[in-house]
């Protein structure tokens, strides 16, 4: 693990030497008035507060898609898929695709499946049974109560993330999105291999 120092160096080659890639992120919203609103880069989560299930429809452009008698619903970027969302058996999105991912967490029917919906869709939450909490990226945001939308949009901005290309003394490579999950999601690590040798 390098320490501060270390870190800071790394961080100022990597400046100095432009050994970096800029990626524009999708970022999400939601319409609820907040005395700190901001833009969530992962997911917005919409959870039950007292242990007890709620009920809400889900409409994608005002039309009705499904109702959920569940934990609650998450809302996730390409980004949070890898997140959060990947917990709540959602699918693993290449960060630059154009698209939203719905889920329901812990949904009393089996048959619940998260949904990926185009970017450009406004996704509305409708509470119909029950109180909920909504957290933006981790950040409670306010509640929902029968009654109560919520309209989740893809931001007007999106953000710029500068990563780190790999380099050695002869050359630089680009960013690799899918070294990154076989490293992390260790998927070179095939059953029954030894990997020791």
């Amino acid at each position: 693990v390098l320490g501060h120092d270390e870190c800071l160096s790394d961080i100022v080659q990597m400046l100095k030497n432009r050994h970096y890639t800029i990626q524009p992120r999708t970022l999400i919203n939601h319409d609820v008035q907040t005395s700190s609103p901001r833009p969530a880069l992962n997911e917005i989560v919409i959870n039950r507060i007292d242990g007890r299930i709620i009920e809400f429809n889900v409409f994608l452009n005002n039309v009705f898609a499904f109702a959920s008698r569940s934990d609650g619903v998450l809302i996730s970027t390409p980004t949070g898929s890898t997140a959060y969302a990947l917990s709540a058996g959602g699918a693993i999105i290449h960060p630059e695709s154009k698209v939203l991912e719905i889920a329901t967490m812990m949904p009393q029917s089996l048959s619940y499946r998260p949904l990926v919906v185009n970017d450009d869709v406004e996704i509305k939450i409708e509470m119909t049974r029950g109180e909920a909490m909504i957290f933006s990226d981790g950040e409670f945001t306010g509640k929902l109560v029968p009654g109560d939308a919520l309209s989740i949009k893809k931001f007007a901005q999106s953000a710029k993330l500068m990563i780190p290309n790999k380099c050695s003394e002869l050359h630089c490579s680009g960013y690799d999105y899918y070294a990154g999950l076989r490293e992390k999601l260790y998927w070179n690590n095939l059953p029954g291999v030894n990997h020791n040798n």
